[in-house]
């Protein structure tokens, strides 16, 4: 776990309160917002790397897993989901104008955040000829540079923000990656992806049920999907997955470690009943 910021207790301290820890991370959270750029990327990267340990700590998971329901303690989670994913978003625009290699706090914060990647990537057997389609990417989307990079694969990244995507191409330009990763501002039934073998849904996209759908219709009988989420504690800084839509996709794969900030189910498509 990161230390705490200066003058403060650590988030889980021995007997910690979990309300009362959502409770001072919300209000961390709410003090950045108003800040803007003034607050720094250095204190942005270490609040932001405190939420990511602590919805990675076994023992915060267990009292929020205890805990009954509580329509405070929901509206505490959902408005601290949404500032974390606030900030991240305008971080990693930020992040990508500057693309160097572990040159600031960022760089340990994406490490924290794609660290999972390696063992996404194995499970769902991507290669040197697999197509890969990232929905929902950041402006710094560190696995599809991994992909490109190391993998020497294709990958597209589809994005809702046209300001995130002009930050990611100016990046995949930077990296000389420009051939094997792009950027595009559409809508997944936009493009022809039906040569796409696997699909990434981002943890932070919401809407995950909905979009594996689209991916069904858009996508051959072979494709996998790759879909990041967090549920639970795990949420406060991810989308959830309640369900994997019937019918449609079987699961392959499950990759749920109380370790990682995110949880990612690895799913085949089933035939058409048409």
């Amino acid at each position: 776990m990161t230390p705490p910021l200066p003058g403060q207790a650590p988030l889980l301290a021995p007997e910690f309160d979990l309300r009362a820890s959502l409770a001072r991370l919300a209000a961390e959270l709410e003090h950045l917002e108003r800040a803007g750029a003034a607050a720094g990327d250095k204190w942005t990267g270490r609040v932001l790397l405190e939420l990511c340990a602590f919805i990675r700590d076994r023992k915060a998971q267990q009292a929020f897993a205890a805990l009954p329901p509580d329509p405070a303690v929901e509206e505490r989670c959902r408005a601290i989901q949404a500032l974390a994913l606030r900030l991240y978003a305008a971080f990693e625009c930020r992040r990508a104008g500057v693309p160097r290699e572990c040159a600031q706090p960022f760089d340990a914060f994406l490490e924290s955040v794609s660290e999972f990647a390696d063992s996404e990537i194995h499970a769902a057997r991507i290669t040197r000829n697999s197509l890969v389609v990232f929905i929902g990417s950041g402006a710094y989307p560190a696995t599809a540079i991994k992909l490109a990079r190391f993998k020497r694969c294709r990958v597209l990244c589809l994005y809702r923000d046209a300001r995130a995507a002009e930050a990611a191409r100016a990046l995949f330009a930077a990296l000389e990656l420009g051939e094997r990763l792009t950027a595009a501002c559409l809508p997944l039934a936009a493009g022809d992806l039906s040569e796409a073998t696997h699909f990434f849904i981002a943890s932070q996209v919401d809407g995950k049920e909905r979009l594996l759908d689209e991916v069904y219709a858009a996508s051959g009988p072979q494709v996998k999907a790759v879909v990041r989420y967090g549920n639970g504690l795990k949420r406060l800084f991810n989308h959830e997955l309640a369900r994997i839509p019937d019918g449609r996709w079987t699961l392959l794969s499950h990759l749920d470690t109380a370790g990682h900030i995110h949880d990612t189910a690895i799913l085949g498509k089933r035939p058409s009943a048409a």
